[in-house]
């Protein structure tokens, strides 16, 4: 799975110097701005019941908790449209969304896509069936970039990228749900059907408001900050923004999810077996990442040289953006691999605690921002200087919990 998700992450970087030539820095904002909503609506429309899945002894009651989340998105699906297609433009104006007002419509249907993919995603990790996922991924990344490429080619404005975004959230639903889809018609009917969405759905809902929360509280530091960049200052700064904010998150992506396995894995069996010294180990990983965290810092600082020579020259102030947000990047890096240890430590009060700090202080640097009337830069060098003492917070908290008895 982890080799997938990085060839996947691969396949999307090697594409990029050509997208950028087919499209603006405006089409790339806009579908930054898409893409942050889509994220954020795509963990209200099931709950998060489809994260219960996993948790039923019973084939069968696993299969009536994924009946729950697909019905609960399909409601909300539903509801978000009738909302999209009865609210005035005006309303979304007023929101300072207006930049995706002609593309809304595409919301449910990237809802119902993503509530489908995650539903049908948990049932196959749950079977263990590991090689689909991985191949799944790789679907979505390659189907995405054909129809970003072909689209670009063909359609005008951001129509591509925007079906692309759907496409590698959704890719693969029908190969992984046609198992379960051909077992839920042989075994009930729709009678049957509905009256086991019952249960689920009573047992489940202090669990589905509780991961919903903590969800969206983490969602603020890692998907909303596009958004936000675009309600500041328009939707060619969030391209510029987009492009710089998901190339400097790479090391993270990569090198950082492929060491926080390693950490999960190992601190787990130390605390299990209340063996070992868990603090060495995340001193060990802490320091390791730090060395990595100081070269993409110092390895940023040529990236508006290179931006124009890779993407085009329109993109020179990305490269400039991209310099800025090494800041937190830098920190990120040596933080995320060790962030698992609050629940690792049954301590998972406090990271709802800490998810808590970063969102106000992520969504209270753009305030500032907005209210002491900064520029683009000056605003982007705030946000990125404040997730720097967001991770330094994180890291001491963490560091506490990791030599805790």
């Amino acid at each position: 799975m982890a080799g997938g998700n990085g060839v996947a992450q691969a396949i999307t970087i090697i594409i990029s110097p050509l997208l950028t030539r087919i499209y603006t820095p405006s089409d790339f904002g806009i579908v930054a701005i898409y893409a942050s909503v889509l994220t954020i609506l795509g963990v209200l429309v099931t709950c998060r019941l489809e994260l219960a899945i996993v948790l039923p002894a019973s084939e069968i009651k696993a299969r009536s908790v994924a009946g729950a989340a697909l019905f609960v998105g399909l409601i909300s699906t539903s509801f978000v449209a009738t909302f999209l297609l009865l609210v005035p433009q005006v309303s979304l104006q007023t929101l300072r969304l207006e930049s995706i007002t002609p593309y809304r419509w595409l919301l449910p249907i990237g809802m119902l896509g993503v509530c489908t993919y995650q539903v049908f995603y948990q049932l196959t990790l749950r079977r263990g069936e590991y090689r689909n996922l991985a191949s799944t991924r790789l679907t979505q990344a390659l189907g995405g970039g054909v129809i970003a490429i072909s689209g670009g080619l063909i359609l005008v404005g951001p129509w591509g990228l925007l079906l692309a975004q759907i496409g590698q959230q959704t890719l693969g639903v029908i190969r992984l749900g046609r198992r379960y889809l051909k077992e839920a018609c042989l075994e009930l009917s729709w009678n049957a059907f509905f009256k086991s969405l019952r249960e689920p759905l009573c047992r489940y809902r202090s669990f589905a408001l509780t991961t919903t929360g903590a969800a969206l509280l983490n969602l603020v530091g890692t998907a909303m900050p596009p958004l936000l960049v675009g309600v500041n200052y328009g939707e060619e700064t969030a391209g510029y923004f987009g492009l710089a904010f998901r190339l400097v998150a790479l090391p993270a992506a990569l090198i950082g999810v492929a060491v926080s396995q390693v950490f999960r894995s190992e601190a787990a069996v130390m605390i299990r077996g209340n063996q070992g010294d868990v603090g060495a180990l995340f001193r060990k990983i802490t320091v390791r990442m730090g060395i990595l965290g100081v070269l993409i810092l110092v390895g940023a600082q040529l990236l508006p040289a290179i931006f124009p020579v890779v993407f085009g020259d329109s993109w020179a102030l990305s490269g400039r953006y991209a310099a800025i947000l090494s800041i937190s990047a830098a920190a990120q890096v040596v933080v995320g691999p060790v962030s698992t240890i609050a629940i690792l430590k049954n301590r998972p009060g406090a990271q709802l605690i800490l998810d808590g700090v970063r969102a106000g202080l992520v969504i209270g640097s753009f305030l500032v921002a907005r209210w002491l009337h900064w520029d683009a830069g000056s605003g982007i060098l705030c946000f990125s200087m404040t997730m720097l003492v967001t991770y330094a917070i994180f890291f001491l908290c963490y560091w506490k919990i990791a030599h805790q008895e």
